[in-house]
């Protein structure tokens, strides 16, 4: 189906990492997004996303513009495995870092609440790292 799209829109205001937003960048597609909180911002790229206000004025310019740019969709979808790859270099490196400062006091393989108790720590320093993509 998305291959009959010119674009993928990501409207909603929050969300957790909109995983549409990442299957219609693989799939070549651009996208128009509104400003929204959650992450699916991660691997956009302004030459092929456009972050707009979230009225259907502004909405619809962005469709119109993105839709006459007729983008490569082998670029976009290349781009965005760059950035992804780049994104778990980044992540495999601060769990290493952080592995090695922190005691975990349960047993491997375990599925506890705690398992995830340090989460936000490494979410914020995997985003915070320098990207070159």
């Amino acid at each position: 189906f998305y291959s009959k799209c010119n674009v993928g829109l990501c409207l909603s205001e929050r969300e957790g990492q909109m995983f549409a937003s990442i299957e219609y960048l693989l799939c070549g597609l651009p996208i128009v997004s509104t400003n929204s909180v959650g992450g699916r911002d991660v691997f956009f790229d302004p030459r092929y996303v456009r972050i707009v206000q979230s009225d259907s004025d502004s909405i619809s310019k962005a469709v119109d513009e993105m839709s006459q740019l007729q983008l490569d969709p082998y670029l976009i979808r290349q781009e965005t495995i760059k950035k992804i790859m780049e994104h778990r270099e980044r992540l495999k490196d601060c769990l290493a870092d952080y592995g090695a400062s922190v005691h975990m006091p349960w047993r491997p393989g375990s599925h506890g609440a705690v398992t995830f108790r340090h989460f936000r720590e490494v979410e914020h320093s995997v985003r915070s790292k320098q990207t070159t993509v």
